[in-house]
This record gives structure tokens, C-alpha cells and sequence, in this order.
């Protein structure tokens, strides 16, 4: 815990996990959430594949492009198209945790994979 390549970015917070598996369709990530308000995540993310995620800690708001927004507490998870335009905000006092999986098809995994490691 702690040893993963890490991207950080103002609205999230990424570290890797598993990053010993050279070729996954996988990748998985421990996320801090940073944003408070939609506004401050910016445009809703898209990428090619599913994603998964579980909140470890706190509590979030999921938005997505097509649903309500989900409120979310420890222990919630979700799993959808994440070409479906996404955000997570934080609505809790604590900074809120995420487990993340992605699933990439093809030679996008692979490709994702690479780029983590090199962070």
C-alpha cells in the first residue's frame, strides 16, 4: 500500500495497484477524491471499457449522463459503460477512498497499463 505509480490530478487522486501484471485488461487503482462540486471535477470523463468502483471510505456523489445522481457511502459500489460520461464528487468532511477497476478492450489495456507504469 502506497508503492503504486501515482497520477495526481486537482478533481482525483490515482495510485496503481497490481503494478507488477505486464499484460491485464485490467487496471486497478486506489482514488482519493478531491472535487467538491461538479463544477470543480470539470467535464464529465469518458474512456473505452467498464469501470468498477467501491467506496472504501466516506461518502461521494456519482454523477453520470444518463442516470440520477447516485449518493454513495462505504461499501457502495457501481459498475457501468464508462463511455457514459462520469464524475465523482466528495460529500463527505474526509477526503472519500475508491477502489477502481478498469476493463479495457483490447489494445487499450494494455496501452493504459504501459502509461501507469511510467508515471
Amino acid at each position: 500500500s502506497g508503492t503504486g505509480s501515482r497520477h495526481d490530478t486537482a478533481r482525483l487522486e490515482f495510485e496503481s495497484l497490481c503494478d507488477e501484471l505486464k499484460i491485464t485488461s485490467n487496471v486497478y487503482f486506489k482514488v482519493l477524491v478531491r472535487a467538491r462540486s461538479l463544477e470543480e471535477f470539470g467535464a464529465l470523463s469518458q474512456h473505452p471499457g467498464e469501470e468498477f468502483f467501491m467506496v472504501l471510505r466516506g461518502e461521494v456523489l456519482f454523477h453520470s449522463e444518463y442516470y440520477k445522481d447516485l449518493p454513495m457511502k462505504t461499501g457502495d459500489s457501481v459498475c457501468f459503460d464508462a463511455m457514459m460520461g462520469h464524475a465523482y464528487v466528495a460529500t463527505s468532511a474526509d477526503t472519500p477512498q475508491l477502489l477502481m477497476v478498469n476493463t479495457l478492450p483490447g489494445r487499450a489495456a494494455g496501452t493504459l497499463k504501459m502509461l501507469s507504469q511510467a508515471r
